[in-house]
């Protein structure tokens, strides 16, 4: 059956103008999907959770997709990368259960409409090695519990936020 072997995704650069359909979650087995640097409309779609195996999202790059980044994305626990950067219209706060992702080695968030502070919560993601927030809309203070438990960490980049500061 085609579900079963269908477990890498890569359509990059093509300008498509589409929406991610909410079939997307019958795919289980997908360990890649990569949607970057096309024209993607509308929201994520909450069947995204499906996707237990997946490592990788990168749907960065789309300038029309928007909504909030939903919930279910905490329930992928085998992400090493989640890039949503470039993505203006995608606002609101990240999901409480952001900590769930603690094999994450790369956040890009960069130049979205995402707000709110930054939670300590992202202090247990220990493999983190890059946090891309440049251009959003995190404001308030950047817990010191940041520095001190993520330890991998290699790049930050906080600037351009509507008030990040330490």
């Amino acid at each position: 059956m085609l579900v079963e072997f269908f477990w890498r995704f890569h359509r990059t650069d093509l300008s498509l103008l589409l929406q991610i359909p909410s079939e997307i979650g019958v795919f289980e087995n997908m360990t890649y999907l990569s949607l970057a640097k096309n024209q993607l409309v509308g929201e994520i779609p909450t069947t995204i959770g499906n996707l237990k195996q997946l490592t990788s999202l990168r749907l960065n790059e789309n300038k029309l997709l928007s909504g909030t980044l939903p919930s279910e994305v905490c329930e992928l626990t085998d992400l090493a990368l989640l890039a949503i950067g470039d993505n203006p219209l995608v606002t609101g706060k990240l999901p409480n259960d952001i900590w769930k992702l603690s094999k994450l080695q790369n956040l890009r968030l960069y130049n979205t409409g995402i707000e709110g502070k930054l939670p300590t919560a992202l202090s247990s993601m220990t493999d983190l090695e890059v946090l891309a927030l440049v251009g959003s809309k995190f404001r308030g203070t950047i817990p010191n519990k940041l520095f001190s438990t993520l330890t991998a960490l290699k790049s930050i980049a906080l600037s351009k936020n509507v008030s990040c500061r330490n």
